[in-house]
């Protein structure tokens, strides 16, 4: 089980992640000089950031669950690799939220927020402290067999923290280190969830069983902001 240290408070609801690394006020310049990592550092970084994902299905399972326990967080892991595609995985999660739902309080999801957000804030200090270092760890630049750091950008961090790490992660899709639909995707998200139009329109939601991509206000806006990624246009 996962071990987690944390005295911080935080309103359920924002979830609200807050690294523990010092931000440089002004944006990283893209061709600045990094410290391409040694085989000894890349092995270092795969094994790190293999940890952590493991770890955040682990937490995040038991934030749905609202249950620490292995068995019941077997069970979920075991049945999502099971569901056969994404619509179905999308009515197994929707199920867990329904049976949760009958047993939950505000206690529980406090506690279970506190906890989500101590390892995330853990797992963003650890990624900014390599991207700065190395530039961002990808699949291809570690020798790594899975693509774990693009996971975490999957859970966006606040907004405040998400402006500070805007630099950084441009900097490094321009200087062609970081696949730009991930950097697109997590800048996307972050705007859903502050109900902000989104910036790339890369983000899709479920529909009548389907899943199509998230609508945009201001198509053209959207595809000079993805062109400027170097990300093809969309068509509305």
């Amino acid at each position: 089980m996962i071990k987690f240290l944390s005295h911080t408070t935080v309103a359920f609801g924002s979830l609200a992640i807050v690294p523990q690394v010092a931000f440089a006020q002004e944006c990283i310049e893209p061709d600045r000089v990094i410290h391409e990592p040694s085989a000894g550092e890349a092995a270092w970084i795969r094994a790190m950031l293999k940890e952590r994902r493991e770890g955040d299905f682990d937490v995040r399972a038991a934030y749905k669950l609202r249950s620490f326990h292995p068995a019941d967080i077997a069970r979920y892991r075991d049945e999502l690799s099971d569901a056969d595609g994404p619509v179905e995985a999308f009515a197994l999660m929707r199920r867990y939220d329904e049976e949760v739902s009958q047993r939950d309080t505000e206690e529980l999801r406090v506690q279970y927020a506190l906890a989500t957000n101590a390892y995330d804030a853990q797992t963003w200090g650890l990624l900014i402290w390599i991207t700065e270092r190395f530039g961002f760890p990808s699949r291809e630049r570690i020798g790594a067999d899975d693509d774990n750091a693009l996971l975490f950008l999957q859970h966006p961090p606040s907004r405040e923290t998400q402006r500070r790490l805007d630099c950084l992660f441009k900097s490094e899709v321009l200087a062609g280190r970081m696949p730009a639909m991930a950097y697109a995707s997590m800048v996307d998200k972050m705007n859903f969830s502050h109900g902000e139009p989104v910036t790339y329109g890369v983000t899709e939601r479920l529909v009548d069983g389907e899943v199509v991509p998230t609508p945009v206000e201001d198509l053209e806006k959207v595809n000079a902001a993805r062109a400027e990624l170097g990300l093809p246009p969309r068509e509305k």
